[in-house]
């Protein structure tokens, strides 16, 4: 782009001829437009730049206020600027018009093309048209509407919509042809006030009997009935303890008895299923066969229950094993213990003792007597220490044959007979001491049976050991260093010098007179030569190191280099040597030994050359030069300052070239920088420097190719690139997140691809197989303030995270905001606040985000993945809901998440709490938790919570199940069904919760709890956990299983007996969201059912609700979104169906 800053910077045009205070432009190509206007000055042909229009959409037309004036059209720009909305390329003049609501052709009418819908009269007001009455238009008509089928316009009674509720009543009211009245079984009743109209015994007045008909048409069958004729039932008696057999002191008449009940009437003890007629009688105090009999009264006692006892006659508390006797209760005089040899004394038992090993009585009754002599020596067992062997006892001789001969306590004594002769070792060396001597059995410690050492201190002196130079016998032969194996070499040093001669040696432990321990002389028969005395210029290798004459020499002389064979020498470069080295003479006198010409006597030339060596240049010299001053040091002179001489004198130099001698910046030798200075003195100013700016009309530092600017720094609204691909959106350029806007806002050429699948910052996450993951629970919000946001905790973010901030539970009567949630960026984190990059656009409090009283608000950090992969059953799930965090599983994935067989994302049972069993203060059930209080408000410690009891069977805490005998099951988004009625009906029943939340997900909320069974007994407890929130913004899922994403309610098992057995209610289903591109799941993949309260028993507890699922994509099992089918694939894989299903 060609700019003209002529009227603007008048100041800065530089070069131009000013005259008599008139700034005059050339205009060289004579056509009557100045160069500055001119798009091409040297051509007459072409004048001034012509005016063009920003095309944002691309229709070819541009937008009336984006003008803008070029030499050539620039890309992105149109000739003509008559587009009405230049941000539709679909809208522009020449468009063909559509019933759209839009300008389509920009004539400045909307809609008045040719498509139209058709309109019918509605003359009643009823909202529904009669057929006969059609027109077609693009909007609706005065009086008109788009649904027809009317079948009397005249009277709004009548219409498609209207309700036929008198089913008694012929006329066609909802227009669809047949009237409501049918009475089929000619029993009088209409069909629609009856639930038979097949059989005329089945109607409303008819009276209930045993035969698995609702006969009176209250939706109650046989025993549900309070109205049953019980004369058509059968005479049963509880039975409690489930064995069969019944209490007949509760009787009760029922058709169908079912379990708790028997038809028999025999049972002594209800609660016990181990006792009734056909039980065995058991020594444990209970009349088990209900005969009247207990345990040893009872001939038919299983004898092999009780215990053996024996009869005691000597009172020593042993029996005699011959009285054996078989009772559950100690006979008088028995006892449990028996091996009495002798029961008519009591000095034998099998406990007594035998002290005398001579006596022969067996007073223990162990078959045997104390007293023994098996090796027939003459002593008893108990008077020697070896009855096995004759040779051995008290006085016995002591031998060295590993027995204590004598039993003394000692084996093989140095006393023994035979023992043994030897010598100390002290030294170790395997030699003994002669005079060390002892007597053994076998070698003592440090003894040897050698006794031929002639020095036991030392380990290295004894027979057969090396000799040594050491003053030592050391092999014991009684001569001291003969033959010694480490005698020295010795040299003859004849000369006494110190320095012995290598060829006359001789060996010995020391040196004999006349010899030496070195080698070192190299003239034996000269003491002035040796390699202790001084080099001498003399022809004679006088240090003995292999060389003569060598520089280190004491009169070596000092000769100087003269490089230039002048005769002259230079000290720069010397050499020692006892003769004259070639190139070297003993003068010093050379100033310059790299010339031949320089030297003492030599004539001066001016050349900046001592040439005389007399210390001073060019003195009396002839010959000189012209030199300029160089003020500014560039090494660039001034034309206009001058001087001559031999040599450059300082301040000067040898050239006129600087064009500025002021400023060392500017010289020939300068790069020519942007500076409006001609920095290279070449006469021209900036030239090839400056830097190309493209125009930023929206600031976000991007620019546009199509405007463009030179200069030497940015100008104010320009930038250095040319990116954008939308001047007039700061929020569209490179690098900027996608979001849903309908706009290209990372200028990639697409339009709101992927804005949900996040940065992919946390790189992959892959589960093993088997394995289970539970994602970090978020912290309590406890204070919000414009960005800031306080959490009770260290915060687990950092700057550039997202995170998931949602209010998950309200109080009892703060809670209409409950179910709110936004996403947001991380800015910074201080201390407990996190601030995010925006200000919430939402209110978390009952009334606003300064108040958050009562609310439990939670931050969750939000993952950003690139792939997500689940191996074979690996689990990924979140903690549970604990009444502050917990519950929520949210991630993001730019790539693909993939979940093996067996493998499932899982939020079941996280969410609000089931009620907790009754207590013994109030035996009912309490209330399931929702999102509003907590029960009746009061946590519980157990696994549940507390609710109203007292109410509890018709409060239902907005979800949460009701309780009362039975529990109510918890609801979320419908289906939740109440618990029964303890009396059968004629008492209110435990109340299903109320459904909350929408189908589009607006609000986000976990699944209602269950309420508990009431405290009886068997197995009580509390109901079903309601299910968590998941939420999935990814591009590709591929799930291999069904339920692999799941958050479904969980089923209880508790129940309780009393007159009858009740069951607790189950927990709803929860959230799930899930965002993708393409999704692959198999039937029932995606889950959120409710669970089931327990229904084994005689009035069963409600079923949970189900939750809630939302489910944005483009395609789903190979359908794209915008196919029939494709609605028929979500509702295959998600159970529920999709409350909301559309492309993201």
């Amino acid at each position: 782009m060609r700019l003209l800053l002529l009227a603007t910077f008048p100041i800065l045009a530089l070069g131009c001829r000013v005259e008599g205070g008139t700034k005059y432009i050339p205009d060289r190509d004579e056509d009557g437009i100045n160069e500055e206007s001119d798009c091409d000055d040297g051509d007459a042909n072409i004048g001034v730049a012509d005016t063009y229009y920003y095309d944002g959409d691309r229709d070819g037309h541009g937008a009336t206020d984006g003008a803008d004036s070029f030499c050539d059209r620039p890309e992105g720009y149109a000739e003509v600027g008559d587009d009405c909305d230049d941000a539709n390329s679909a809208v522009f003049p020449g468009a063909e018009d559509v019933c759209d609501g839009q300008d389509n052709d920009c004539d400045g009418v909307v809609d008045n093309g040719l498509e139209s819908a058709a309109y019918y009269a509605d003359l009643d007001g009823d909202g529904y048209g009669s057929d006969s009455s059609v027109i077609y238009d693009c909007t609706a008509p005065e009086g008109m509407v788009a649904v027809g089928g009317d079948c009397d316009d005249a009277d709004k009674a009548y219409n498609p919509g209207a309700l036929e509720e008198d089913c008694e009543d012929p006329n066609d009211y909802n227009c669809d042809g047949s009237v409501g009245y049918d009475d089929a079984d000619g029993d009088g009743f209409a069909a629609c006030t009856e639930c038979d109209d097949s059989v005329a015994a089945v109607n409303p007045d008819a009276m209930e009997v045993c035969n698995g008909i609702d006969d009176n048409c209250n939706s109650l069958v046989d025993d549900d009935d309070a109205d049953l004729d019980v004369s058509s039932g059968t005479t049963v008696y509880a039975d409690l303890d489930g064995d069969g057999y019944g209490d007949p002191g509760s009787p009760a008449t029922m058709c169908e008895p079912g379990a708790g009940w028997s038809t028999d009437a025999t049972d002594c003890d209800d609660l016990n299923p181990f006792v009734n007629l056909a039980a065995t009688e058991k020594c444990d105090g209970i009349d088990n066969d209900c005969d009247g009999a207990i345990d040893d009264a009872d001939g038919s006692l299983d004898t092999g229950t009780a215990d053996t006892w024996y009869t005691d006659a000597d009172s020593d508390g042993y029996g005699d094993d011959a009285t054996a006797s078989l009772a559950c209760i100690q006979p008088t005089g028995s006892v449990a213990i028996a091996g009495d040899c002798d029961d008519a004394d009591a000095a034998y038992n099998p406990a007594a003792t035998e002290a005398d090993c001579t006596d022969p009585n067996d007073y223990n009754c162990d078959g045997s007597t104390g007293y023994t002599d098996a090796d027939a020596d003459g002593w008893a067992a108990c008077e020697e220490c070896d009855d096995t062997s004759a040779a051995n006892f008290p006085g016995a001789t002591e031998l060295c044959d590993s027995a204590d001969n004598d039993c003394d306590g000692t084996v093989d004594e140095a006393d023994a007979a035979d023992a043994l002769t030897w010598y100390d070792d002290a030294d170790s060396d395997g030699y003994g001491d002669a005079a060390g001597v002892s007597l053994a059995c076998s070698a003592p410690a440090g003894s040897v049976a050698d006794d031929t050492d002639c020095d036991d201190a030392d380990g290295d002196v004894h027979p057969g050991a090396v000799e040594l130079c050491n003053g030592t016998d050391d092999d014991c032969d009684g001569t001291t260093d003969e033959s010694a194996v480490d005698g020295a070499t010795w040299y003859a040093d004849a000369d006494l010098d110190g320095y012995g001669d290598a060829s006359s040696t001789t060996a010995d432990c020391s040196a004999p007179a006349g010899y030496v321990a070195n080698d070192d002389d190299c003239d034996d028969t000269d003491s002035a030569v040796s390699p202790a005395a001084m080099e001498r210029c003399d022809s004679i290798d006088n240090d003995c190191d292999g060389d003569i004459d060598e520089d280190a020499s004491i009169d070596v002389l000092t000769w100087y280099i003269d490089a230039d064979a002048d005769t002259y020498g230079s000290t720069a470069t010397t050499a020692i040597d006892c003769d004259q080295p070639a190139g070297y003479v003993s003068s010093t006198t050379d100033c310059n030994d790299a010339s031949n010409t320089v030297h003492p006597g030599a004539t001066e030339a001016c050349n900046s050359i001592d040439d005389d060596c007399d210390g001073v240049v060019d003195d009396g010299a002839t010959g000189t030069a012209s030199w300029y001053a160089d003020a500014d040091s560039d090494g660039y002179g001034d034309t206009a300052t001058t001087t001559v001489s031999c040599s450059a004198p300082a301040g000067y130099v040898s050239n006129d070239d600087d064009c500025d001698d002021t400023n060392a910046r500017v010289s020939p030798g300068d790069a020519e920088i942007c500076n409006s200075v001609d920095d290279d003195c070449d006469g021209s100013t900036d030239e090839g420097v400056t830097t190309t700016y493209y125009r930023d009309q929206d600031g976000d530092t991007y620019g546009v190719a199509t405007m463009t600017t030179e200069d030497c720094t940015r100008p104010a609204g320009y930038a250095i690139n040319d990116d954008d691909c939308n001047d007039y959106d700061s929020s569209a350029y490179p690098g900027s997140t996608e979001v849903h806007d309908s706009v290209d806002n990372d200028c990639d050429g697409s339009v709101d691809e992927g804005w949900w699948v996040g940065t992919g910052a946390d790189g992959a996450l892959s589960l093993s197989a088997g394995t289970t993951t539970t994602v970090a629970s978020g912290l309590p919000v406890t204070a919000i303030s414009t960005d800031n946001f306080t959490v009770d905790g260290t915060p687990t973010v950092a700057a550039g995270d997202e995170v998931l901030v949602i209010n998950m539970h309200g109080g009892d009567t703060t809670y209409v905001h409950v179910g709110v949630y936004e996403f947001y960026t991380v800015d910074s984190v201080s201390g407990s606040v996190v601030t995010m990059t925006d200000n919430p656009s939402v209110t978390f409090g009952q009334s606003s985000n300064s108040d958050l009283t009562g609310q439990s608000i939670q931050m969750v950090r939000v993952p950003q993945y690139t792939d997500v992969t689940l191996a074979a059953s690996a689990i990924l799930t979140a903690d549970a809901w604990d009444g502050e965090t917990g519950g929520v599983i949210a991630f993001r994935a730019t790539g693909t998440v993939s979940l093996a067989s067996g493998a499932a994302i899982v939020a079941d049972e996280l969410g609000y709490w089931g009620g907790e069993t009754g207590t013994i203060y109030n035996n009912d059930g309490f209330q399931g938790e929702s999102y509003a209080g907590e029960g009746d408000g009061n946590l519980g410690s157990g696994t549940g919570v507390y609710g109203n009891w007292a109410a509890g069977y018709y409060l239902n805490n907005y979800g949460g199940g009701g309780a009362m005998i039975t529990g109510g099951g918890g609801e979320y988004a419908g289906g939740a069904t109440a618990g029964d009625s303890w009396t059968g009906g004629s008492y209110p029943e435990a109340y299903a919760g109320d459904t909350y939340g929408d189908t589009d997900l607006t609000t986000m909320f976990a699944g209602s709890g269950g309420a508990g069974v009431w405290y009886g007994a068997s197995s009580p407890g509390s109901g079903g956990n309601g299910a968590g929130l998941i939420f999935m913004g990814v591009q590709d899922l591929t799930v291999t299983s069904a339920s692999s994403i799941s958050a479904i309610g969980g089923t209880t098992a508790a129940w309780a007996t009393g007159t009858w057995t009740y069951g607790a209610g189950g927990g709803a289903g929860g959230t799930v969201w899930i965002m993708a591109d393409t999704m692959t799941v198999p039937a029932g993949g995606i889950a959120a059912t409710g669970g089931f309260g327990e229904s084994t028993h005689t009035r069963d507890g409600g079923d949970g609700g189900e939750g809630r699922i939302r489910v944005d994509t483009n395609e789903i099992n190979g359908y794209m979104i915008t196919a029939s089918a494709a609605t028929t694939a979500a509702n295959s894989a998600c159970d529920p169906n999709p409350g909301y299903f559309d492309a993201p």
